[in-house]
């Protein structure tokens, strides 16, 4: 579907009870019209019929509505990027196997790989403990003068 530019709001939305009838009616159909489709629901002449909206977003740019109600639609701005995670350049790029490779040898890259970010990690951690000891002991001999 070809949307206008800007904003195009849609809404997340829980319909109780629904019977099993409905449910088979509304099942090949990708949306619900109202008021049109919700009359098959029990009492809905009488009472009317309560919705509950779970959550109102933009159905191009999944943004929430309260996020981004006052900025350009952004799927308009940015190509696709702000659903990507930023710009191509400055993320890492994905790992392809060559033809042949077997899932025990990407499995073991890795497993490498993981193993070489905790010992980083752990080395980092305890070089952080090492210079809070050494500006513990710094303090206490400036405090002695």
């Amino acid at each position: 579907m070809k949307y206008p530019p800007g904003h195009v709001w849609g809404l997340a939305l829980i319909l109780e009870p629904a019977d099993t009838e409905l449910m088979w009616r509304l099942a090949d159909k990708p949306y619900v019209t109202l008021p049109d489709d919700l009359q098959h629901f029990p009492d809905y002449a009488e009472n009317g019929l309560v919705i509950e909206v779970l959550d109102r977003l933009c159905v191009k740019c999944w943004r929430r509505f309260d996020l981004c109600v006052w900025q350009a639609c952004e799927a308009d701005t940015t190509n696709g990027d702000h659903l990507r995670g930023g710009d191509d350049n400055e993320r890492a790029g994905r790992s392809r196997p060559k033809p042949g490779t077997t899932a025990k040898e990407i499995a073991a890259k890795q497993a490498a790989a993981r193993e070489r970010r905790e010992r980083r990690e752990a080395a980092r951690t305890r070089r952080q403990s090492r210079e809070l000891v050494a500006l513990m002991q710094g303090s206490r001999i400036t405090g002695l003068s």
